[in-house]
């Protein structure tokens, strides 16, 4: 396996398919900024030309386009922030805060954690992480007898999407399968567990 020629992923021993290591899921966040990106370019052709003209820095490599890193960069951190703040001040008013409590709590975990660098910083981890609060909300929601099974199925989509951002959260899933088994078990609701 050798290094691909752009220094991103490797060359498979074919020689023809190139292999990187970012999760599946990382890469189906990206094809909506990447389609604006694309548009962007045909719109506005002498960008990139520009660019790759004024660029003399070693890091910018061929098929690394400007426009689609733009709006990439623009557009995926700013809406997993913005997720991430909604999703925690939901799961607060949830548990019992007033609104304002609740506005408090998802601020101070934003701000006072790795939430808003993870956000801001990185791709695949802010948005798996947003959508594991999905499947949290799922769960307390279920946990307090509030949930639907509509509820739960949209747990279900964002615990698999969490999974498929990073692979590691599925040991987090699993202790949130034993709090789901036991609401479920609690309530003689086995139709929530099932949509989960």
């Amino acid at each position: 396996v050798q290094h691909a020629p752009n220094g991103m992923g490797k060359t498979g021993q074919d020689g023809r398919h190139q292999y990187v290591w970012f999760p599946i899921g990382h890469l189906y966040l990206l094809l909506l900024p990447c389609a604006l990106g694309e548009l962007l370019q045909r719109a506005f052709p002498g960008v990139e030309t520009e660019f790759r003209r004024l660029a003399t820095e070693q890091w910018y490599h061929e098929g690394q386009f400007v426009l689609i890193q733009g709006a990439v960069a623009l557009l995926l951190p700013p809406m997993v922030g913005a997720s991430t703040i909604v999703l925690l001040w939901w799961i607060a008013r949830t548990l019992g805060c007033s609104q304002r409590q609740a506005l408090l709590v998802a601020l101070a975990l934003q701000f006072g954690t790795q939430c808003l660098a993870t956000a801001r910083e990185t791709i695949s981890n802010g948005a798996g992480m947003v959508f594991l609060l999905g499947a949290v909300l799922a769960a307390v929601r279920c946990h307090l007898g509030l949930a639907t099974v509509r509820t739960m199925a949209f747990g279900g989509m964002a615990a698999g999407a969490a999974v498929l951002c990073r692979y590691q959260q599925a040991t987090m899933l699993l202790l949130l399968g034993i709090v789901l088994a036991l609401a479920a078990w609690r309530q003689r609701r086995w139709s929530l567990l099932l949509a989960f």
